[in-house]
């Protein structure tokens, strides 16, 4: 496909209407054909997810089932010389670590790529916008010099203002298509931007938070996310960053281990104490602002919670409700 471009559409775009429609149509296909590769590769991320979550899962029977040989060994009280270890334990041990690191690599890997895919997708449609207004502007002119000819020979003025007629319904046509396809563009781009902070505005973005950091001196503040979500672990660590640089000592051991039980949950949610409400409302309100293509829930009450913790779920696909089950 990328040659099949090239031919098409080399890097100064054509200057006939003609080589411009064959430019389109090979964008077009282009852009088809990156879409449906980003979807395929996004159902790819899946079944390393559940690769580790299986890894996971073995780990955790293997050290039960050590802690109950040791736990049976401490019951009999005699000191005994040390069994022989287990291979058949160390095997699924075994298994379960390299299932991880198998699942969390396909993971990386699946994200490098829908990400280069997306760039390609970006570059395509600007491409397309650019060639789709040049033919606009091709339609256009041959316009106008149909009406000056028309202008200038009575005898083909019929004539003339029909293909002119017809060239103002090509160049509306155009122009019409040419704002779907930025509407479309400006949809996609949204949803797949990821969340994130300015990096060099993140002083004034802190500045909002810092009158409430002597009050939280002391306090268990907790920020987290799940443990496959990429996206959500860098805007996790950009919310810790934000919350350190107003002065509040946040714990960041949770970002990037939790696991979802049942399904996932979409959005940020930020829960504390019922006094809490005001630096609840502040952060709600500052993620907001800076990042405001998640949505935020939040919840102040002490016979709920009795810690400040900043949850990042997933982030939510548009047109979808958001789900808010319980916190992993």
């Amino acid at each position: 496909m990328t040659s099949i471009l090239f031919s098409q559409c080399p890097s100064n775009l054509p200057t006939d209407s003609s080589a411009l429609e064959r430019c389109i149509s090979a964008l077009d296909s282009s852009i088809a054909n990156l879409e449906r590769s980003s979807a395929l590769w996004e159902k790819v991320v899946w079944p390393f997810a559940a690769l580790v979550v299986a890894g996971v899962v073995v780990e955790l029977v293997v050290l039960w089932i050590e802690y109950r040989h040791e736990l049976d060994a401490w019951r009999r009280g005699i000191v005994r010389p040390p069994e022989r270890p287990s291979r058949r334990l160390f095997i699924w041990a075994s298994i379960a670590a390299t299932a991880v690191a198998v699942g969390v690599a396909g993971e990386f890997g699946v994200g490098v790529k829908i990400a280069t895919l997306n760039q390609e997708l970006r570059t395509d449609s600007g491409q397309l916008r650019s060639a789709s207004d040049q033919m606009l502007a091709f339609a256009i002119e041959e316009a106008g010099r149909a009406n000056e000819r028309a202008s200038r020979n009575e005898q083909q003025t019929a004539g003339l203002q029909l293909k002119a007629a017809r060239l103002n319904a090509k160049a509306e046509g155009l122009r019409k298509e040419a704002e779907d396809e930025r509407t479309a563009r400006l949809q996609l781009e949204k949803q797949i931007q990821p969340r994130t902070f300015e990096f060099s505005q993140i002083d004034e973005i802190a500045k909002p938070l810092k009158p409430f950091a002597p009050a939280l001196t002391g306090r268990k503040i907790t920020v987290g996310s799940y443990s496959f979500d990429q996206e959500g672990i860098v805007f996790a660590v950009e919310i810790w960053n934000v919350l350190n640089r107003a002065g509040i000592n946040a714990d960041a051991s949770d970002v990037g281990t939790l696991m979802p039980i049942g399904m996932m949950q979409t959005g940020v949610i930020i829960d504390g104490r019922t006094t809490d409400r005001d630096i609840v409302q502040a952060l709600g309100k500052t993620i907001s602002s800076h990042a405001g293509n998640t949505p935020i829930h939040m919840e102040w009450d002490s016979s709920k919670h009795s810690d400040l913790s900043i949850f990042v779920a997933a982030k939510p696909i548009a047109g979808l409700p958001d789900i808010i089950p319980n916190k992993p």
